[in-house]
């Protein structure tokens, strides 16, 4: 038996059971208010441990696209939350798939609520449950699941512990729960949770012990708990 692939949404390891989402027909619901969550519908598939997962002649792919209720075809970050809920990040758009039906987050005119932006960048779910979403030029959101509204962070040239560029490329959180968001020309901010404010880490001239440059594209703590920093000019 062979390893089913479902577009962007599964990647397994050999001996490991895969879940699938099953892709069915689907609707869109379009705003910033977040229509209620049901238990995503899942399926077992049983990946035999004596087949490789990376034998080409025994991965097969399926493809989600418009027709099924995604956004847009331009599909930049996908998380599955601790709820089971896939989340895509598109250039149109926050998606959310719940094996029945997409839920589609954009911006709502008038709504201060809603999703800042349509490009989505970056998705991370913290230790708490929170989703974070970093768009291409709106700046860092938190989504309130239980509210179904969305929180903004921003760059604020008059406020020094504001977020230090609006493009955010990337969010991790590490093993102490210190949030740090990587931005596209503003460098790296760790998030203080308790004073909602933001410590920026960011290229100085001749120093040699700071960041190398203001685009950070990745972050990733190892089991030393060193944080590794990846940017336009190496680590």
């Amino acid at each position: 038996m062979g390893l089913l692939v479902t577009a962007v949404l599964l990647v397994t390891t050999c001996g490991s059971p895969a879940i699938r989402i099953s892709p069915e027909p689907v609707t869109t619901a379009v705003g910033g208010t977040a229509p209620t969550e049901r238990t995503p519908k899942t399926t077992s598939v049983a990946v035999p441990s004596t087949q490789p997962a990376t034998d080409p002649e025994h991965i097969k792919f399926e493809r989600i696209s418009l027709e099924q209720g995604l956004s847009q075809s331009s599909v930049f970050c996908i998380l599955q939350d601790n709820r089971g809920f896939m989340w895509f990040g598109t250039e149109d758009g926050l998606d959310r798939y719940d094996g029945h039906n997409f839920a589609v987050y954009k911006p709502v005119p008038g709504d201060p609520n809603s999703l800042t932006q349509n490009s989505v960048r970056a998705l991370y779910e913290d230790l708490s449950g929170d989703l974070w979403i970093g768009t291409g030029t709106g700046g860092l959101d938190r989504l309130d699941r239980d509210r179904g509204q969305f929180i903004h962070y921003q760059y604020d040239p008059q406020d020094p512990h504001s977020l230090s560029h609006n493009s955010v490329q990337v969010i991790y959180q590490d093993r102490e729960g210190v949030l740090w968001i990587g931005t596209a020309g503003g460098g790296l901010n760790r998030f203080d949770r308790e004073k909602e404010r933001f410590i920026r880490y960011q290229a100085a001239p001749y120093g040699f012990y700071s960041l190398s440059n203001d685009a950070v594209w990745a972050i990733y703590e190892d089991r030393e708990g060193v944080l590794w920093i990846g940017t336009d000019r190496g680590l």
